[in-house]
């Protein structure tokens, strides 16, 4: 009998990830104009999504998720100085793709990410970060979101 050693076991396990693949797509693509940033994240079909949104302006900054199809999963519009209005939700994502972020009111909005891998290096949730800038004072936290992905529900 034959075992085998940790890296084929994770190659094995990897090969049978159906949405591996996609799994690696995990830059954002970006364009921002005339005070509307559009940024793209991939998500794969049945993955569990959630999302948290807060702002620290006066200004009157709008959040959009859009599914690769072109449906409104979530449009939100959060304003406050004092760190008090909040969104949050969750979905089941629809489709495979590439999922649409929309800012509204922003100059520029920098972007992060986080992925976490269990033991054999299977991605099992990642997190896509925005700070969002509406003037000019550079603090970055006029509109700030986390939209994550779970490879599982439940």
């Amino acid at each position: 009998m034959k075992l085998l050693s940790m890296a084929s076991t994770a190659a094995l396990l990897l090969a049978s990830h159906t949405s591996f693949a996609t799994d690696h797509d995990i830059g954002i693509k970006s364009t921002c104009e005339a005070r509307t940033c559009v940024f793209e994240i991939p998500i794969v079909e049945g993955r569990a999504v959630s999302w948290y949104i807060t702002s620290q302006t006066a200004g009157n900054p709008g959040i959009e998720i859009v599914s690769p199809e072109g449906d409104l999963i979530a449009k939100t519009t959060v304003y406050s100085r004092e760190l008090n209005n909040k969104s949050i939700g969750d979905f089941i994502a629809p489709s495979t793709g590439r999922y649409t972020v929309i800012f509204s009111n922003m100059n520029e909005v920098l972007t992060d990410t986080a992925t976490i891998t269990n033991d054999w290096g299977t991605t099992v949730s990642q997190t896509f970060q925005f700070a969002g800038e509406d003037s000019s004072d550079y603090d970055y936290n006029d509109i700030f979101a986390v939209i994550t992905w779970f490879d599982k529900k439940g």
